[in-house]
């Protein structure tokens, strides 16, 4: 299975699916077609992994203003230090790896936002990796596919 767009409970990629499956983000400040998204000062969820799946995040920032600016990506809704990466981006820099295949656990959120607006452009994949055994929680996840 190649990327996906799909985000409902679908055949290949649900509970019961097995292997591995690349799938392009599907949060509400993700472009689910797979091209850069423009950040704000807002925050804005990037990707939510499904409760049946570990999600390894690779994310790629660009910044196209005249001046560094932050990149804020949070594991949480909560804004606390203890869930917060803090990337500065250069001025006029291109697809810089944020998050270099960061696994993230099912039933989280991945959150994201710049330090100034419309300067931060982000893009990435999402290689998700599906239970062993789908009916035991504690079975593992496949990676052989």
């Amino acid at each position: 299975m190649g990327f996906s767009n799909n985000t409902g409970n679908v055949e290949g990629a649900g509970p019961s699916a097995e292997g591995a499956a690349r799938f392009v983000f599907n949060g509400s400040a993700a472009a689910t077609d797979g091209r850069p998204t423009k950040l704000t000062t807002a925050q804005r969820a990037i990707h939510k992994v499904p409760d049946f799946s570990i999600d390894e995040i690779y994310l790629w920032a660009s910044n196209y203003s005249s001046a560094n600016t932050t990149l804020d990506i949070y594991f949480a809704e909560e804004t606390g230090e203890d869930q917060t990466l803090r990337v500065t981006v250069q001025s006029r820099e291109g697809l810089v790896l944020v998050l270099p295949g960061l696994p993230l656990g099912g039933g989280h959120t991945i959150y994201a936002l710049a330090g100034s607006n419309d300067s931060v452009k982000i893009l990435g994949f999402a290689h998700r990796r599906y239970r062993i055994d789908p009916q035991d929680s504690n079975a593992g996840f496949d990676g052989s596919s």
